[in-house]
């Protein structure tokens, strides 16, 4: 096995792949090993493999995301599906894949990269804990009540509210729709969607799948998709998720309808909870609040099996970025320090210069400051998690307007969630 070679998978591996995923995986049941032949057979374009003799004996799903950051967006690098087969796990197999992958993706202007699994392997790699980020909603069962109403009243909609929601259809909706995810789609951390709409589906709406507009006066003034799902791997029974929400700009009318509506379809199996990967946005919990419905904000830091992540290219990163670090500076007034950061993190640094008029990257010191911190705390700060002075203590002492400065750059935002985690 000293010849393995690293290399994209092509069309003519897929009974090869599908023999790796399902020996790694055992899938349970015909569905998800379905699940697995088609992404071998169908999705090779998105696979990576180490080859012996030509033949696949290990493997992983390579998925391109553009996450926003304001007006810009960065490349990040989804790994998953890393398997290898049966007869050659613990043999290193699994390492030396990783390790190409790694050494792999920066040259494929990968810029970051997340994935989950066991932390203590993956760490190995330059792969750091990052939280995964949810809002559950309390679904409760058909007879339950609070405080002598029941919950089938508190959760009626109004007379207004009940006409404006209906299903998502997708033949007359595709374009409102769209634009109106791409207005919801600004938060650091939204995938970025694609500008052009394409063709509308010819189908209408699908009644097995809860999917909702709110249409009022013609207008389509939110969307709502959910499904029946395992939130995560491994977990034995399925529940409803709320997966996109949106609704520009936040109304509590609006966001109650939809939201609503969905746990109205939830309770055909409740008592349960409604797990959500909404913004965490203020105004959005507002507009819940407001709306009547009780949820829960949950940041999950999982420390042995769960969300990883990490910077591949430091300076690519803040290059990508650099156009909406100058407007942040601009759109803040003035400039409370000019001159030259140092960005350290494990295995990776940049110089970043800081000007009134412009913020990028510059080839070379002396700093004026450094800021020493970890993947995950610059990738915090980069998304809007965190500050990034909250996140990253200096190496040495910042001065105040330095730290002025880097809190008007790297802001606490709100966020979207889900891409990330």
């Amino acid at each position: 096995m000293a010849d393995l070679v690293f290399r994209r998978a092509t069309e003519a591996d897929g009974e090869a792949l599908s023999e790796v995923l399902c020996g790694a995986f055992a899938p349970a049941d015909a569905a998800a090993r379905e699940r697995l032949i088609r992404l071998a057979t169908e999705g090779w374009r998105e696979l990576v493999v180490l080859a012996d003799a030509g033949k696949p004996v290990a493997m992983a799903h390579i998925e391109p995301h553009r996450l926003r950051v304001g007006a810009c967006s960065i490349l990040k690098a989804d790994v998953g599906h890393v398997a290898v087969r049966p007869d050659l796990q613990g043999q290193g197999t699994g390492t030396r894949l990783m390790q190409e992958i790694v050494a792999w993706l920066p040259k494929e202007r990968f810029q970051v990269s997340r994935l989950g699994g066991l932390m203590r392997f993956y760490e190995r790699f330059g792969y750091e804990p990052f939280p995964r980020r949810y809002v559950t909603i309390p679904v409760p069962a058909r007879d339950a009540s609070l405080k002598g109403k029941t919950w089938t009243s508190l959760l009626a909609l109004s007379r207004r509210s009940a006409a404006a929601v209906r299903p998502y259809h997708p033949a007359k909706d595709h374009r409102p729709v769209h634009r109106l995810r791409g207005a919801a789609a600004m938060r650091p951390g939204a995938l970025v969607l694609p500008t052009d709409a394409g063709p509308a589906p010819a189908a209408g709406p699908d009644p097995a799948k809860p999917v909702y507009v709110y249409e009022r006066s013609g207008e389509i003034r939110g969307y709502l998709r959910g499904g029946l799902a395992r939130v995560h791997a491994g977990d034995p029974e399925l529940r409803y998720c709320l997966d996109e929400l949106a609704v520009v700009p936040w109304d509590a009318e609006v966001v109650g309808a939809l939201v609503k509506t969905l746990i109205t379809r939830a309770r055909e199996i409740a008592p349960t909870e409604i797990m959500a990967r909404l913004p965490y946005d203020e105004q959005l919990f507002d507009a819940l609040t407001a709306a009547g419905i009780p949820f829960h904000i949950l940041e999950m830091r999982q420390a042995l099996d769960g969300n990883m992540m990490q910077v591949l290219d430091l300076q690519g990163t803040l290059r990508a970025v650099a156009p909406e670090l100058t407007h942040r500076a601009k759109q803040a007034g003035c400039c409370p320090w000019e001159g030259i950061l140092e960005l350290r993190l494990p295995r990776l640094g940049a110089f970043l210069r800081v000007a009134a008029d412009k913020v990028g990257v510059a080839p070379k010191g002396p700093a004026d400051g450094v800021v020493e911190m970890s993947h995950a705390a610059f990738l915090k700060g980069l998304l809007g998690l965190t500050g990034l002075v909250e996140a990253a203590p200096a190496a040495g002492p910042l001065t105040g307007p330095q730290q002025l400065t880097l809190g008007i750059l790297f802001p606490r935002l709100p966020a979207a969630s889900g891409a990330w985690g």
